[in-house]
């Protein structure tokens, strides 16, 4: 998977998923096929990804500890 595909992908699966969940039977099928054939996952894993979407989490910047103290550190 390239890069660049990841948002697409995303995008897809926040616009099947509501549909995904409130559908039933046949229905259910036809929008599972029609997601795993325009992302190439597994069909158990795309109905993992359906009925729990991942969520995104946003990346703490991670701060680095002072290795000196002021005593040491030039005025």
């Amino acid at each position: 998977m390239r890069h660049d595909e990841h948002p697409s992908k995303r995008e897809l699966l926040d616009a099947v998923a509501p549909r995904y969940r409130t559908a039933r039977g046949a229905d259910k099928q036809r929008i599972l096929d029609e997601f795993v054939a325009s992302t190439g996952y597994h069909r158990k894993y795309a109905i993992q990804l359906l009925n729990h979407p991942v969520k995104t989490r946003r990346r703490q910047k991670r701060r680095r500890n002072r290795r000196y103290g002021p005593d040491v550190q030039y005025p």
